[in-house]
Order: structure tokens, then sequence, then C-alpha cells
């Protein structure tokens, strides 16, 4: 749980800011099949990073953000922002589901604490360790609503290494979704608070890492 935070809003804006580098990761997955690695990396790595006190560490660091702030800052949205909104507004969705499940959520908690002695020093981009983690993901969130629609280039979506990279980011993203949730973010505050959080994104872009 987040605790301590000096400022609630920024610690939203990290967040959320996660939630949408996740959203952008699997956009260019599934229409691209590739995607920056050392965002990919990054995301993958956030999922286990037991200390939530420190917002922009636990999710990697600002330069490790920028898919997200870009996102909350841009003036002339791209033709695909919507897509990656809508995956995001899923997401929120969907940890607020979780929330809802204590079973659910302790069995995801007890599963990711385990991984590091299963996986053995793997690297978290291996084939080994996304496997894991997506193997996380739908054995605990993919029978939840709501269901994440992805769309995209069908010979992506029927190649099962990236179908499992996908639903490791989306693990990532129901991660930084949480965090958004214990920081007193809602799905609403996307949209509401959009000015607010499009200039605290700014200020984070500027100040950087």
């Amino acid at each position: 749980m987040i605790q301590n935070s000096s400022n609630l809003v920024e610690t939203q804006v990290l967040a959320i800011s996660g939630v949408l580098r996740a959203a952008r990761i699997v956009q260019d997955l599934a229409r691209r099949g590739r995607t920056q690695s050392e965002h990919f990396r990054c995301a993958l790595v956030s999922v286990g990073t037991v200390d939530e006190s420190d917002a922009k560490k636990a999710l990697g660091g600002i330069d490790s953000l920028v898919f997200g702030l870009d996102d909350l800052t841009q003036k002339q949205p791209d033709a695909f922002l919507m897509e990656r909104v809508r995956y995001a507004t899923a997401l929120l969705d969907l940890a607020k589901t979780l929330g809802k499940s204590p079973e659910a959520s302790g069995q995801i908690g007890k599963v990711l604490a385990e991984l590091p002695d299963h996986l053995d020093g793997a690297e978290p981009d291996s084939l080994e360790s996304i496997g894991a983690l997506a193997d996380v993901y739908t054995s605990n969130l993919s029978d939840l609503t709501p269901k994440i629609l992805i769309k995209g280039e069908q010979r992506f979506l029927e190649d099962p290494s990236l179908v499992e990279k996908v639903r490791a980011i989306l693990l990532a993203g129901v991660r930084a979704a949480y965090l958004f949730s214990q920081a007193g973010g809602r799905k609403w505050h996307l949209f509401v608070y959009r000015k607010k959080f499009a200039a605290v994104a700014a200020q984070l872009k500027h100040n950087g890492s």
C-alpha cells in the first residue's frame, strides 16, 4: 500500500501513467508485433516490486513511464489513443473487480511472492519469466470482468509467444491500476481531472528521473 505520499495527485499520475504504459505496450505488440524493450522490461519488473511506498520507484522511474506521460500530455491525440484509453479503463475496472475478491488478490500476491524462487534468477524479460507472469494473469484474472478485448494484426494475436507477452503486460497494467486505486484514484479522475493530470505529467517529464 502507498503510504505517506507527499503529493497524492503526483502519485496518481505516476500510477495512471503505468496503466497507460501497459496499454501502449499491448497495443504495440498486437499491432506491430514488437515494442520498446526497456519499457517492456520495466513494466515486467514492476509486477514483482514489493515496496510500494515510492510509486516512482515501484513503477520503474520516470523514463520508463514516458509512454503514459506522453498520452497524458499530448494535445493532438494520435489515431490509436482512444484504443489505449479503452485498454486503460478496462484495466482500472479489472483492478477494481480484483479488489472486491480478497481470495483472488491474496492468491496473486502469494504466487508473485513465490515467483523469484521458482524462476531461480531468470531475467524479468526472459521467456521463462514472461510465461510465469502470463500464467498468473490467465489463472487469476482472465475469468474476471471486464474481459479485455485486444485488437491488432491476426498474425500477431495468433502467435503464442506474443500472447504470453500481452498477458504478462496486462498483469503489469492491473498492478499499476491497483496502485492508482490505493492512492485514491478513480476511473473518472482520468477524464474530470484531465488538465490537472496533464500539468503534473508535464512537470514530471520536465524534472526527469
